[in-house]
Formats: structure tokens, C-alpha cells, sequence
């Protein structure tokens, strides 16, 4: 898997260079992941989305969302106290969202295609490895592999 990602990496140009094995990459977020959300943070920022408009990214909003589950361990557990039922709705579906759709393409330097990964659901923060789809580009199978992260309304991380 490692030369297949070198291989990536080669024909992107960029420097290659391994800090370990998958094995050892793939637990990094686990050990330096975001801080739990206190329940005194999620009162707090309950309180300050209440007074701001539905439906736009506002800093408590995002910040909900980025400590994803955190904010569903509270919401089951205490609800949602001071928001209307609207923004409790709106709260709730957008927690349930966890997935969204993905696909790459690999583009030479002359601006052709030369391998795809075709659209995929993909779940939010869980190691992924997807397969490019080659074709008759001449190239060796590889798989890429990573994760997404949703950091707020319209904002996900992700490292491939």
C-alpha cells in the first residue's frame, strides 16, 4: 500500500515521505483528536446559537457541529434547552448527516485523466480506502485511503 501511495504522491509531484505505517497513521486522530465538549461548553453554545439566524454558519453553529458526537451525547441527555423547536429540528438533522459523496480524479501534467475514483458515499470520520478506477491508463493498481472530518455546516477535513 505504501509504494501505491508513493506512486500517488510520484505522479503528483510531491516529495514522499513516510512517518510510519498505515498502521501507525491511521491511529493519529485517535491519540490527538478534538477535546470532549463539557456540558457546560454545550449549555453555552446552545445559548448563543438561540439568538442567531437559522440555517447560517455562525461560530456557535459550526462549533456544535465540529464536536459532533459530543453534542449528540448531550442532546440525548439533557435536550436542547432554549432553543425552539425549530432550531432543535434543524440541530437534530443536521447530526444525522453522516456521510457525503466523494470523487477523485488523477490529472497528468498534460491535463489528462489517467485514473478516477467514481462518486461514493463516505462516512464522516472513518478510515476509508477507495480503489481508483484505471481504465487503459497504462497504470498500476492503487488504492487511496483517508478520512473526513465535519468541521462545521458547509466544512469538512480531510486528509487522502
Amino acid at each position: 500500500m505504501l509504494a501505491s501511495l508513493g506512486l500517488l504522491a510520484a505522479l503528483l509531484g510531491a516529495p514522499v515521505a513516510w512517518a510510519g505505517g498505515c498502521g501507525d497513521t491511521c491511529t493519529l486522530e485517535a491519540r490527538h483528536g478534538p477535546a470532549a465538549l463539557s456540558e457546560a461548553d454545550y449549555r453555552a453554545l446552545l445559548a448563543t446559537w438561540a439568538e442567531e439566524p437559522l440555517g447560517e454558519a455562525t461560530p456557535a453553529l459550526e462549533t456544535l457541529l465540529f464536536h459532533w458526537d459530543g453534542t449528540k451525547l448531550w442532546l440525548d441527555a439533557v435536550g436542547a434547552p432554549g432553543l425552539s423547536p425549530q432550531q432543535e429540528a434543524f440541530l437534530r438533522r443536521e447530526l444525522d448527516r453522516d456521510t457525503y459523496d466523494m470523487e477523485m480524479r488523477l490529472v497528468d501534467d498534460t491535463g489528462a485523466v489517467r485514473a478516477t475514483v467514481s462518486r461514493t458515499q463516505v462516512p464522516f470520520d472513518h478510515k476509508e480506502h477507495l480503489r481508483f478506477d484505471l481504465d487503459d491508463s497504462g497504470l498500476q493498481a492503487f488504492i487511496t485511503s483517508g478520512r473526513s472530518k465535519r468541521v462545521g455546516l458547509h466544512h469538512l477535513w480531510s486528509r487522502w
